[in-house]
């Protein structure tokens, strides 16, 4: 299937702005949320994830944990519980922005392959 030239342009200007928009609430909710919520669990003495270096995948187990309050059996990697009390209603916020432009720029790769001239 191939798309028509107006059609692939409107898709690229929509893909490229769902991107960047991924890029900088990953950004801004590592930055921010993620850096105050694992200071406060520290402070409580609680042991941090480390298993992935400075930060990469665990910005979304810790987004993911704080919009969808999912157990701590679903995620053994984080601490969910600690992560949802220590998160702030801007937090919330910022992860969910996180998981939609995710999502978003997850569909935009999808369709992208989808329909790739071969």
């Amino acid at each position: 299937m191939m798309m028509s030239e107006y059609y692939g342009w409107i898709f690229l200007i929509v893909s490229m702005v769902i991107s960047m928009s991924c890029f900088i609430s990953l950004l801004i909710f590592s930055r921010f949320s993620m850096k105050r919520i694992e200071r406060r669990m520290v402070q409580e003495g609680l042991a941090l994830p480390r298993w992935d270096g400075w930060g990469g995948y665990r910005v979304f187990y810790y987004a993911f944990a704080i919009v969808w309050h999912y157990k701590a059996e679903r995620m053994p990697l984080i601490n969910a519980e600690a992560t949802r009390r220590l998160a702030t209603k801007t937090d919330w916020y910022l992860a969910l922005w996180t998981v939609v432009s995710g999502g978003g720029f997850l569909l935009c790769l999808i369709i992208f392959g989808i329909f790739i001239d071969k």
